[in-house]
């Protein structure tokens, strides 16, 4: 993180028992519990943010989203929980969704590789949301 210059870092698939936050150093962690040893995410902060998040306004989600190996059911899933969270957040909150997409290329000029089906479903969603895509915004 402080290579890359990063204040704010989604974790996928982090596997820890109970949900919580704790600090490490100069940074903290706010984590969800893994269900039966599968899954669990959390959110990596640098200690500037950690040290404000007291009543949160923002609403952060990160999402493991399910592989091309994964029934098209699971990931529809996925999108009705990214819905939902959208319909709870009425404007007064940012809504921030980060994770784990496992697509390949999804937008703008900075992705790599080729988008896949996946990323294209992603591509119609995120508008229809009036979201955006902001990790290929950037170089």
């Amino acid at each position: 993180m402080q290579t890359c210059e990063i204040d704010l870092l989604g974790l996928c698939e982090i596997k820890w028992p109970e949900e919580g936050h704790m600090w490490s150093g100069e940074f903290r962690i706010i984590n969800t519990a893994a269900n039966n040893g599968n899954g669990g995410v959390g959110i990596l902060m640098k200690k500037e943010i950690g040290q404000k998040v007291k009543r949160i306004y923002t609403i952060a989600i990160c999402v493991y989203m399910p592989t091309t190996d994964h029934k098209e059911e699971d990931v529809d899933n996925v999108y009705e929980g990214i819905e939902e969270a959208i319909k709870y957040a009425k404007g007064e909150e940012n809504l921030i969704i980060m994770g784990e997409q496992a697509e390949e290329k999804v937008a703008e000029a900075f992705g790599l590789g080729r988008r896949n089906e996946r990323g294209n479903r992603l591509i119609q969603f995120c508008p229809k949301h009036k979201m955006t895509i902001a990790n290929t915004l950037f170089q």
